[in-house]
């Protein structure tokens, strides 16, 4: 490659990260598609593919509990917002978080872990959690070693070889939601006491990362060395990694949720579950 190419590319990267703390970044709004889904909570970027999947949790009376209705879906999206098939998925209950780990797309259901064949389209099996509150969020270490939130409960689920366990329990972390895990720690947004949260997993030792104030905190994205992360309320922050926030989005006025939202790097692109409006939002970073 060209020196004077591995130059400009190496100085682009710089001034990126190097701008995650301008005061200047702004999300401008792209797209909105059709208010045609179902309370669309968690979505994530099929890089092979270059599409989106996005989990309808169906927010209705009692759907927090573990009655096995089946009676949600999974939706396709293009990048420009149109949707390829709405109901891409359908034998799936109540989904929120969504990962894609080893080719597979990888869904929590109110109580197991749903593994889907995305070739094929259709699940192809269930890790059941017994005993579960509402699994929410989930994600996957280098070792396609699974952990899953509870946030009707104080605990994280460690998903090894189909093995369910309680990896860490108790008040530090009561009402935990988006989670990701980065370089042998977990990212962790707590919503008992509003603090995004780092948990060794080595050790287990619990840090606090940032106070990001009223609000329910979801979805969480790498960005350099920061993390961008949401209110489902209508908010995207920036946090770098000593602590400071700053407010990207605030779409709280307008009453547009912001869930569990993806980040795309190499395009300068987040897309956003809009829950109570049934629909996604793209933006440009």
């Amino acid at each position: 490659m060209n020196r004077y190419l591995i130059l400009s590319i190496a100085l682009i990267n710089i001034i990126l990260l190097s701008s995650c703390n301008d005061k200047s970044i702004v999300l401008t709004k792209l797209w909105d598609t059709d208010s045609v889904m179902l309370n669309p909570e968690s979505i994530v970027y099929d890089n092979a593919r270059d599409v989106l999947y996005v989990s309808n949790v169906n927010i209705t009376p009692g759907a927090n509990s573990n009655d096995t209705i089946f009676a949600e879906y999974i939706t396709k999206l293009d990048l420009d917002g149109n949707i390829i098939n709405l109901k891409w998925i359908e034998n799936i209950n109540r989904p929120a978080g969504i990962i894609i780990n080893n080719g597979k797309l990888i869904v929590t259901e109110r109580n197991a872990l749903a593994i889907i064949n995305i070739e094929q389209g259709t699940v192809e099996r269930r890790i059941p959690i017994i005993d579960a509150g509402f699994p929410n969020d989930v994600t996957a270490d280098e070792n396609g070693v699974f952990y899953v939130t509870d946030s009707n409960k104080k605990c994280v689920y460690k998903i090894e070889n189909d093995s369910v366990e309680i990896f860490v329990e108790g008040e530090e972390v009561a009402s935990p939601n988006g989670i990701l895990y980065d370089n042998g720690k977990l990212i962790i947004g707590i919503n008992s006491d509003n603090y995004l949260k780092s948990i060794d997993i080595a050790t287990k030792e619990i840090k606090n990362i940032a106070f990001l104030g009223k609000g329910t905190i979801d979805g969480i994205r790498k960005f350099g060395d920061n993390y961008l992360v949401s209110h489902v309320e209508g908010n995207i922050y920036m946090v770098n990694k000593e602590g400071v926030v700053k407010e990207l989005l605030n779409t709280r006025k307008e009453k547009f949720s912001c869930a569990d939202f993806e980040f795309i790097e190499s395009k300068h692109m987040i897309f956003s579950p809009v829950l109570n409006r049934n629909m996604v939002t793209a933006y440009r970073f």
